[in-house]
């Protein structure tokens, strides 16, 4: 099965002679087994969704007068913070595999959200 990305980023399929293991439309088939996850599943997108709403959430139970960080709820939060963005940056590397970077239409440079993406994770690694 083949996937063809088309410009409002959904996704073609048609069958051909290519086996999960061939290069299909110029991409290695490991990249087509992480577009077809990345791309394809609607439930890619839930599953970080529901991340980002426990990552809010947990970001909201922080104890702003605690400020030397000496109670263990100031810690776990902490250490979730440092969870979540180890996360949030495996999401993005997959999506940028899956989709590539920026020559392809549907890569992950040429959709706004993915740039805001980007910037939000590379700032929660500084």
């Amino acid at each position: 099965v083949a996937l063809t990305v088309t410009d409002d980023a959904s996704v073609e399929s048609s069958a051909t002679d290519a086996t999960l293991d061939d290069e299909v439309d110029g991409w290695p088939a490991w990249r087509n087994r992480i577009r077809r996850i990345v791309v394809s599943n609607p439930w890619f997108d839930r599953v970080w969704f529901f991340a980002i709403v426990i990552n809010c959430i947990v970001l909201a139970s922080e104890d702003p007068t605690d400020l030397k960080c000496e109670s263990h709820r100031c810690k776990v939060t902490i250490a979730l913070g440092h969870v979540f963005t180890c996360l949030f940056g495996v999401e993005m590397a997959m999506k940028i595999m899956g989709l590539g970077f920026r020559k392809r239409r549907g890569a992950y440079w040429r959709d706004g959200w993915n740039r805001l993406d980007l910037f939000i994770v590379v700032t929660g690694f500084g």
